[in-house]
């Protein structure tokens, strides 16, 4: 699929958004005479990170030192009694896997639909946040994530479908009640079909080189239950996603099939005044169909540990044990080596991380992490295009960041 074609998709997904927004808004804008003024709110962030590595590129050539991993944000809300229309505009850089070119990064229209002091309940359209795991819906800005990079078992941060997972098009329904010390919500995601761009499929395959079939993603839906208590001390979330990749045959590759996924995501967390604990479990189970080699089918699974110290109002510590697995049922790579004779260290990935968040004043910020890596499960292939994958590999992060 050429440049052209992906500009095309792009313009289709553009108009599809604004028919969604247009029509939410002239739908609800009889029913506010009664509502309050006009209210709206802009903010902007940007953050630049330094990579250093070795064994293996993980951020760019970061095996070289690597300045090409920042970001820059801005965002703004205007909100008219139940309605709110809320947008982000994003460039982000990370090495191969993300461009640095100006996107969408949301951009939805809210409705809320009763609000009381125990019950609420809204409805979204648009480019809507997807409600996944604990911090995806927050990962955008590094000062609400809980370090330079989220665990890579969960959120994927290696394999490059940040911009995949972050948000989606289509409509979004949300509400929470409150139950004695308890609060219960729910928000549930239908993402429309699209056709995947070059960049994506190349993400989705992990290819270096230009995928030539068409590629659509479809079925995409995403659900979390989350439980809050304690004064919100504690949390407990479940997140089940479930989507579908068709692959149509090309000249150059008459390989056609489909890849259904479904991911599970177990969330806990823990917030005392001066320490946190944060766990998530990820389960993966996959269903791959081609007109080559029929049906099969995969789980993959992993999880992480992290837990946050807060010295004071400036400094906080964190130490992170993350792994990862991409066939659970073979942990220690000796089916993939007797069947492919392969590196058994990629079929597995523990990443070891230890980092310090320093806040000098409510603008700025800078944080600092070393990673050590054992097994290349998680090793980014599009960093590392023609040279051999090492079975190890250490990691060390410096972002400077700020926001208003």
């Amino acid at each position: 699929m050429s440049d052209r074609t992906d500009i095309r998709h792009a313009a289709a997904r553009w108009r599809r958004f604004m028919l969604l927004l247009m029509t939410l808004t002239a739908a609800v804008a009889g029913n506010t005479a009664a509502a309050r003024p006009l209210q709206y709110q802009i903010h902007g962030f940007a953050a630049q990170a330094y990579a250093h590595s070795d064994g293996n590129n993980y951020v760019g050539s970061s095996l070289d030192g690597s300045f090409e991993f920042f970001e820059l944000g801005l965002n703004g809300s205007v909100a008219y009694g139940p309605l709110t229309v809320s947008a982000q505009g994003l460039v982000r850089k990370f090495g191969e896997i993300d461009d640095g070119q100006p996107r969408l990064d949301y951009g939805f229209a809210d409705y809320r639909l009763f609000s009381t002091m125990n019950y609420n309940a809204g409805i979204r359209a648009g480019r809507v946040k997807n409600y996944y795991g604990l911090y995806n819906d927050s990962r955008d800005v590094v000062f609400t994530r809980p370090g330079v990079l989220l665990p890579g078992s969960v959120y994927f941060e290696s394999t490059g479908i940040r911009a995949l997972l972050f948000s989606s098009d289509g409509g979004q329904v949300y509400g929470g009640f409150n139950s004695g010390d308890h609060y219960f919500s729910l928000v549930a995601t239908r993402g429309l079909d699209t056709d995947a761009s070059q960049r994506q499929k190349k993400i989705l395959f992990g290819s270096t080189e230009p995928v030539p079939n068409d590629v659509r993603i479809n079925g995409f839906f995403i659900i979390r239950l989350m439980d809050e208590w304690g004064a919100g001390a504690w949390r407990a979330a479940l997140t089940y996603t479930t989507t579908g990749i068709e692959a149509d045959p090309a000249p150059t590759n008459p390989v056609s099939g489909t890849i259904d996924a479904t991911v599970w995501i177990g969330s806990l967390a823990y917030n005392a005044e001066r320490y946190s604990i944060t766990s998530e479990y990820v389960l993966t189970s996959t269903t791959t169909r081609t007109n080559l080699t029929g049906r099969s089918f995969g789980r993959s699974d992993g999880g992480y540990v992290q837990g946050d110290y807060r010295f004071n109002e400036r400094w906080t510590g964190m130490l992170r044990y993350d792994l990862y697995w991409p066939d659970r049922n073979d942990r220690s790579g000796d089916d993939y080596v007797a069947a492919t004779g392969g590196d058994r260290h990629r079929r597995y990935a523990r990443d070891l991380t230890a980092g310090v968040k320093w806040l000098p004043d409510r603008h700025w910020g800078v944080w600092g992490e070393y990673h050590v890596i054992r097994g290349s499960a998680t090793v980014p292939r599009l960093e590392n295009g023609g040279r051999m994958i090492e079975a190890d590999g250490n990691l060390f992060l410096l972002m400077v960041g700020y926001h208003f």
